[in-house]
């Protein structure tokens, strides 16, 4: 019922985002703004590239991590390799539980981890990535109260999910003072993290969103003059709408949350617009080619090397 809730929102969200979107792309023209990504620089296509490389790196932290919890070594290239892969196609095609899960078993099943401890893995960085987007989330609406060009036209409702997302820190805490420090699901015992690791999780979510919302903003700084505070908070609430949606990679959700939060003008819209698309191209679409593409290698190399045998 939960699940079908969320699926209907993300819906109502994706088509009041869409909608939006179009109007926007229609005002400003779709020959324009094609023009207007054309024309940007290859120094800041290559540096929001980069910085998408050092995002990647900050990712494979979620899995080494992950493995110190569980007690597993394993060599960083190996985890660098199925980390990237992982999330490449699961910030893409969404459901992170399932596309980044299913992926992770086809890198960790061979090198000796069982399969219920990759999902004890899955479930870990499930929970990570929700502090870290949680924390910047906090972060972002006590910036916006020192930003006076950002608006938010329903501070209740954010500030009621900034109250909820405290609850959740509240009991997350208070499982490190209970005696009982494992949780029974079913037949799958998990560990309760200590305070160190839990510390670590916070620490990496950050990163990882810190550094996200940098490739961002290397890209809509250099069509519009904007406050970092604002791009932050906007950028990190348009963000947490797009990943609770569930719409595989925000699509639509987060270019039309920000689009409706960031204060500008009519003639700056082009250049929000601009920013978003090289935005989704950059981080969304080109690592999951590459990966397809890595994967489709291995594919028919196994299929070449079944032959020969």
């Amino acid at each position: 019922m939960l699940d079908r809730l969320i699926r209907l929102i993300g819906i109502i969200f994706f088509c009041l985002a869409a909608g939006l979107i179009f109007h926007e792309v229609k005002t400003v023209g779709l020959a324009y703004l094609i023009t207007l990504v054309k024309n940007t620089p290859m120094w800041i296509t290559a540096s929001a590239i980069g910085l998408t490389i050092v995002n990647y790196f900050i990712l494979s932290e979620y899995d080494r991590l992950s493995l110190d919890y569980l007690g597993k070594k394993i060599s960083y290239f190996d985890i660098l390799k199925a980390s990237w892969i992982s999330f490449a196609i699961s910030n893409t095609a969404g459901h992170v539980y399932l596309s980044g899960g299913s992926t992770r078993y086809l890198f960790y099943l061979p090198l000796g981890i069982a399969r219920t401890d990759i999902l004890k893995m899955v479930i870990f960085e499930t929970i990570t990535v929700f502090i870290g987007m949680a924390t910047a989330y906090e972060i972002s609406l006590w910036l916006s109260i020192f930003e006076p060009d950002l608006h938010l036209n329903d501070i209740t409702g954010f500030a009621v999910i900034a109250l909820l997302i405290l609850c959740f820190f509240l009991l997350y805490w208070f499982c490190f003072v209970l005696p009982q420090k494992k949780l029974t699901v079913g037949q799958l015992s998990i560990n309760i993290p200590d305070t160190g690791l839990t510390i670590k999780q916070i620490i990496i979510g950050l990163c990882d969103n810190f550094s996200l919302f940098l490739i961002f903003y290397s890209l809509i700084r250099y069509y519009l003059p904007v406050s970092f505070g604002t791009t932050f908070t906007v950028f990190i609430i348009a963000q947490g709408i797009g990943l609770v949606t569930q719409v595989p990679g925000g699509l639509g959700v987060f270019e039309g949350t920000f689009l409706y939060l960031f204060p500008h003008t009519t003639t700056q819209k082009s250049g929000i617009l601009a920013a978003l698309i090289l935005f989704r191209f950059i981080y969304y679409i080109l690592p999951f080619l590459t990966a397809g593409g890595y994967l489709g290698f291995r594919m028919i190399q196994k299929l070449f090397q079944s032959r020969s045998l």
